[in-house]
């Protein structure tokens, strides 16, 4: 009887069916599917304890750079360190940062799907002020509050 019982409960669509269990796993997987943001090598990967809060990623200069997942733009700026920053809130307390660009293609309060382009990587200089026709991007992700590695959550 109780064997009959415990089979009803995990064959049935109650909180501990198989079905039901499948259906989470299936809809935490949607929800973590994240695209590239730029076809790149990673330089730098995530280092927490270096302050190195995503990856890096060397690019061909002039590449695009896309949005990871859907979301609204909630920052775009210029900083002397980062170049041009665009972050991006996503769903779920989620937020994506993509530093080092050298033109923004989205302004704040735009709504982005993924893949989008939402900014432009640049040409670098050598050392010897030449030309470099390669450049790197830097991606963070932030989930509530604390960055996480994207190589967890994107095939690069």
């Amino acid at each position: 009887a109780a064997d009959s019982a415990l089979r009803a409960q995990i064959e049935g669509t109650g909180e501990y069916s198989i079905a039901a269990a499948a259906a989470a796993r299936k809809s935490t997987r949607t929800q973590l599917d994240m695209l590239p943001p730029v076809q790149g090598v990673i330089t730098q990967r995530f280092d927490p304890k270096n302050e190195a809060f995503g990856v890096r990623l060397r690019v061909e200069a002039s590449a695009t750079v896309s949005a990871v997942k859907d979301g609204t733009i909630v920052a775009g700026y210029w900083s002397p360190d980062d170049g041009y920053v665009i972050t991006i809130q996503h769903s779920d307390n989620l937020l994506s940062t993509y530093k080092r660009n050298t033109t923004l293609q989205k302004s704040v309060g735009a709504r982005v799907r993924a893949g989008e382009v939402i900014a432009t990587a640049g040409e670098g200089e050598t050392e010897t002020n030449e030309t470099d026709k390669s450049s790197e991007v830097e991606l963070e992700l932030w989930y509530k509050g604390t960055p996480i590695d994207p190589e967890g959550y994107i095939v690069f």
